[in-house]
């Protein structure tokens, strides 16, 4: 390879990682605001999930637990969130 090919490969090289990362940056939909009852439906349907199984009293805390775990987790994962 010469030494004019290397320079046309990593000039294309270049132009191919700038256009990859103006199109990651500029195609960013800005983020929907947040759902007021999103924490209440969780937690109904956690609610109703133990009840639908029968679920002894041990495991529907260690469900309800879990559950509340991932929401917390979730909600403390987002940037906008102060937790």
């Amino acid at each position: 390879m010469t030494a004019m090919s290397r320079m046309r490969s990593l000039r294309h090289r270049a132009v191919v990682i700038a256009g990859a990362m103006l199109l990651v940056t500029a195609c960013r939909a800005p983020l929907p605001p947040a759902d007021p009852q999103l924490v209440a439906q969780w937690m109904r349907t956690s609610l109703a999930y133990t009840r639908s199984e029968r679920l002894g009293p041990p495991v529907a805390s260690r469900v309800s637990a879990y559950a509340a775990i991932a929401l917390y987790e979730g909600y403390a994962s987002d940037a906008r969130s102060s937790l």
